[in-house]
């Protein structure tokens, strides 16, 4: 057998590949396990138990500093940003994409799948914290929070604003009412306690516009097209929309209302009919106002006002899933008891 080649020992050897500097998100995150390590094990949990959504959707938890306290050196201002709905799949896109569509309907505005149907639709909750530990003893505080919202349609996407339901969506979803995670920090709860609670309460605010316009579209079977429908809870300025950006009156919250004109055959005696909508779990506040008489002799205005069954709204049963009325029971029940209501005034009136 021949001998083995020799070695030479001083051969220039191939060097590994660089490795990439630490991201800042290690960084902190490093800075996090050492200075909060309590905080940190909440937080890893909440990461490892979405790592497989957030893959998935591409969409990841972005940690940056936001600017040292003037404090000791461990002590930071650290803003979380938290992607929403990684679990709910086509839910979000679908509801808005709804609501906008049904809102179309009702007051024969231009509707295209191709060119409204929702295609971005991105929640965002900024979590700013001042994490410090002082003789061993860690300390989280929130500074600040937010929601930050991107939703696109095509028409937002291909640049004609004036097309899009963007506005309008945005118009509709209540972002006041939410809970906050300082609410919860103060109650001992953890980010995996708080994240779904926000979640669900904002999916609620968005399902609440569609349960009304579903309520609203399915009194057209008695009355006919609405002469006036809102489903907004805050005003909207189309003339300072930016983008897919709308610009809102945080002042006095908007009440959900539409209203019917009503003839009737025989008599010919004319209503207004307006529904106002507080909350999906309520009965609505339903006003019933005679405009016309049936003779010349009529002078006062009458009116009346309908009462929230107690038996309707005390059955399980009449609730979906998301606690709602049921909306095709609630058609049927305001139809029912404001058919009664009108033919009392017209009785009235004879």
């Amino acid at each position: 057998m021949g001998s083995p080649p020799p070695v030479d020992l001083f051969q220039q050897q191939p060097s590994p590949p660089p490795q990439p500097p630490a991201s800042p998100c290690a960084k902190l995150e490093g800075w996090l396990q050492l200075t909060a390590p309590l905080f940190t094990r909440q937080y890893d949990a909440y990461v490892k138990l979405t790592s497989a959504q957030q893959n998935q959707a591409r969409r990841h938890i972005q940690l940056a500093e936001s600017g040292k306290t003037s404090g000791p050196a461990k002590s930071r201002q650290i803003t979380f940003t938290i992607p929403l709905f990684l679990s709910y799949g086509t839910r979000v896109t679908d509801t808005l994409s709804a609501l906008a569509s049904t809102y179309a309907k009702l007051t024969n505005a231009p509707w295209s799948a191709s060119l409204h149907s929702i295609t971005t639709c991105d929640f965002d909750v900024n979590l700013t914290l001042e994490v410090s530990n002082h003789d061993g003893k860690e300390s989280v505080t929130v500074v600040s929070e937010r929601l930050a919202v991107n939703m696109m349609d095509t028409a937002t996407r291909n640049k004609t604003a004036k097309q899009s339901y963007i506005p309008f969506l945005q118009s509709c979803i209540l972002l006041e009412s939410l809970p906050k995670f300082a609410d919860s920090l103060a109650h001992g709860k953890t980010i995996a306690d708080y994240m779904p609670l926000l979640e669900a309460s904002l999916f609620r605010n968005m399902r609440e516009p569609l349960h009304f316009l579903t309520l609203a579209d399915g009194m057209t079977q008695y009355w006919g097209q609405p002469v006036e429908v809102s489903p907004c809870c805050t005003a909207l300025h189309r003339e300072n929309i930016n983008g897919s950006t709308a610009s809102r009156n945080r002042g006095e919250l908007l009440v959900k209302s539409v209203s019917y004109n009503v003839v009737d055959c025989d008599t010919q005696c004319g209503f207004m009919i307006n529904i106002h909508y507080y909350k999906g779990e309520d009965f609505p506040s339903v006003g019933i106002v005679s405009n016309q008489y049936m003779n010349a002799q009529g002078t006062g205005v009458l009116q009346t006002k309908l009462r929230a069954p107690k038996t309707f709204v005390s059955r399980k049963e009449n609730y979906d899933e998301d606690n709602f009325l049921s909306a095709p029971l609630l058609v049927e029940e305001v139809g029912k008891a404001s058919f009664a209501s009108m033919a009392g005034l017209i009785a009235t009136l004879k």
